[in-house]
């Protein structure tokens, strides 16, 4: 991975690198075991 963007969650879990797209509006939810994030959960709300 040469580049990191704008909006997105980079964290490595068993040696990968893994992403997640930050939602414009919504929730995020990290599972942290060990001081290592193991699950990570998006709920996108639609703002009106």
């Amino acid at each position: 991975m040469d580049k990191l963007n704008d909006g997105w969650i980079y964290f490595m879990n068993r040696g990968i690198i893994k992403n997640v797209k930050i939602p414009e509006f919504g929730e995020i939810n990290l599972k942290i075991s060990n001081g290592v994030v193991t699950l990570v959960e998006t709920k996108e709300q639609t703002k009106i």
